[in-house]
């Protein structure tokens, strides 16, 4: 007996998708943000595999995943705590001029493609600095209005971070700083590559349309000459700076830190 064969169209199948889970090993150390972007890169040419965002708790649950196909290598990141800062590229994470930066957390892996599935181990990573400046001499007050006569001003070179490197990204930056309490005085700053850190003082009497700085401080060489941080910690820690008026002259200098509930959403 004679079987007849129908043409038949063979599809070529490519490589199975593998999927890739993440273990986070201290997803209690950074408080209140939750979401979470996640990308995946071709290694080493860093052309985008997948993106997506989740949340904390579906980290931790596994019960997330990103699915990847035809990579033998895969580099990638995550950042937690995003809110002004942006990356179209999913790797410069910048803030635009006037904004402070984020409570911004991120980690980084780099592995080799597994069939099937593959967990990579996940430590975030503290990027920000809260900077509080307490001016300590009651002089500065104005006394009629018991009000602090100055707003402040934070300027640097540095918008952002590299979330793959962990390296600063260059751009210009500058805010103005919260006052949470009178006199006390606080603003987010990104990971700093240099120290052209600046802080401005301008007078609320000012009413001009641009206003000029009434006193600048170079507070990234203050810092720098104090030691009072050191932008290259794993995990950047926050820092209280003391500002005094005395002999005609401002004083700076790092207080020791007593560290409370910081609220960084403001």
């Amino acid at each position: 007996m004679l079987v007849s064969c129908r043409n038949a169209v063979l599809e070529k199948r490519g490589p199975c998708p593998s999927l890739l889970y993440f273990d986070i090993f201290n997803a209690g150390a950074f408080g209140n943000p939750d979401r979470v972007c996640i990308h995946a890169y071709r290694y080493p040419d860093r052309s985008s595999l997948a993106c997506d965002t989740t949340t904390i708790r579906a980290l931790t649950d596994k019960d997330f995943f990103l699915n990847i196909r035809q990579a033998d290598a895969v580099r990638g990141s995550g950042v937690l705590g995003f809110r002004n800062s942006r990356a179209p590229d999913g790797i410069h994470w910048t803030v635009p001029p006037g904004s402070q930066f984020d409570s911004l957390f991120r980690f980084s892996y780099l592995s080799i493609v597994e069939p099937e599935l593959f967990t990579v181990p996940v430590e975030f990573v503290k990027e920000f600095c809260c900077i509080s400046i307490q001016f300590v001499n009651a002089q500065f007050w104005n006394k009629e209005k018991n009000v602090f006569p100055y707003d402040v001003a934070i300027r640097s070179g540095t918008c952002g971070v590299d979330v793959l490197t962990g390296k600063p990204v260059e751009g210009a930056f500058n805010c103005w700083a919260q006052e949470p309490e009178r006199g006390l005085f606080r603003c987010i700053l990104p990971r700093q590559g240099n120290e052209d850190l600046l802080m401005e003082l301008y007078s609320r009497e000012d009413a001009s349309e641009i206003r000029e700085p009434a006193h600048s401080f170079n507070l990234g060489g203050i810092l720098a000459e104090l030691g009072g941080v050191t932008w290259r910690e794993k995990n950047l820690p926050d820092i209280l700076v003391g500002i005094d008026f005395k002999d005609s002259d401002f004083q700076v200098h790092v207080m020791p830190w007593e560290y409370k509930d910081i609220n960084y959403e403001y």
